[in-house]
């Protein structure tokens, strides 16, 4: 009878603990300036009430993140320079706990302008790896100035040069990657607020992720399988969870790969998507509007372009090809024709075609 008393008990204190309602939560956010110049710092500043919640915030253009705070009473803010000239649209995400519900902002516009100006200054060279394929642009000491990261193509490293604030940067510090790399991406992958690196290296069919230190250096990289050939990398939130996610393409398959991170700069095993043949470059949007990350990805063997509606849960549907006329290598997404909906341009050959959206999220 006393056993039966026990396990009468244990069963209600696990049915109360999985009914516990969490706490609900909103959060506001704010910006430092708006307009503001190009190259002009901008700080988002996101404000959470209750201010007990704890955790961190992941700040967002759209559905591209741009970076992760921690909070600290009640508030977490994060500063980006690299902002192109243009519209924007920030939100400010809690991905919750296990006592405060998930909650975002609304959505805050910023616009950036560009200086006039007649030209540009003649170049400046700056030494990197051999065959530099692809570059990535973040403050990785957190001083305030711009740095460089490249892929270095035949040296299966990267090169990370150090800006010092007048348009001149140090010495290159290479830091290894895989076979090949030929595309990088900037991000916070484990949520500390220093920017880490994530490379597609294209002969050794995999992904390396190098996270920083803060101090401009970088750890030794940690590899993920990918498909044949690795050769585009983009990041969003695919899964809504806060954490980075990773989309890459394989040139030499089919298929885009999708990463999940964890959040504490690993990721999950990828699950492949069929997009079509030759696939050389992918991007991110929300095509349909329902604040899902969308996939826009250039198939140069095809000549198509195959879009991939995000499910908000890390899947993806299966994708619609749209012809181009053209065997695309590269791909984009902005509003074109200012109606609020997100387009895409591909390049290849000696052309490039437009695909204007038609608010249904279909081109």
């Amino acid at each position: 009878m006393a056993s039966r008393a026990l396990m009468v008990s244990v069963c209600a204190l696990a049915f109360a603990s999985a009914t516990r309602a969490v706490t609900p939560v909103s959060v506001a956010l704010s910006t430092s300036a708006s307009p503001a110049a190009y190259g002009q710092p901008v700080t988002l500043t996101a404000s959470i009430t209750p201010a007990g919640a704890a955790g961190k915030i992941t700040f967002e253009d759209g559905v591209n993140v741009l970076g992760i705070a921690a909070l600290s009473n009640g508030s977490a803010s994060f500063t980006i320079r690299s902002l192109a000239a243009g519209a924007h649209s920030f939100t400010a995400y809690y991905p919750g706990s296990a006592s405060y519900a998930a909650a975002k902002s609304a959505a805050v516009p910023q616009t950036i302008r560009s200086a006039p100006q007649s030209g540009f200054n003649p170049a400046s060279s700056f030494a990197a790896g051999t065959n530099p394929e692809a570059l990535a642009l973040a403050d990785f000491n957190n001083d305030g100035r711009m740095d460089i990261a490249t892929a270095n193509y035949a040296d299966d490293n990267v090169s990370v040069l150090l800006g010092n604030g007048d348009s001149t940067f140090r010495p290159a510090a290479s830091y290894a990657a895989g076979a090949y790399p030929a595309a990088i991406v900037a991000g916070d992958f484990n949520g500390d607020g220093k920017p880490d690196l994530a490379v597609a290296d294209e002969s050794g069919n995999a992904i390396s992720v190098l996270i920083g230190n803060g101090d401009g250096s970088f750890q030794a990289a940690a590899n993920y399988p990918a498909g044949s050939t690795p050769c585009s990398i983009a990041m969003g939130d695919f899964n809504g969870d806060g954490a980075v996610d990773l989309a890459v393409t394989s040139c030499g398959g089919a298929a885009v790969g999708i990463y999940l991170g964890h959040g504490d700069g690993t990721f999950a095993s990828a699950v492949s998507y069929a997009v079509g043949n030759g696939p050389a470059a992918v991007a991110i949007g929300d095509f349909d509007g329902d604040g899902n990350a969308d996939l826009a990805v250039a198939n140069a063997a095809d000549g198509t372009v195959a879009l991939l509606k995000g499910n908000g849960e890390g899947t993806f549907s299966a994708a619609v090809t749209y012809a181009t006329a053209i065997y695309p290598l590269a791909i984009a997404v902005a509003d074109l024709n200012e109606d609020s909906h997100p387009d895409v341009v591909a390049a290849g050959e000696s052309m490039t075609a437009v695909l204007l959206n038609n608010g249904s999220g279909f081109l």
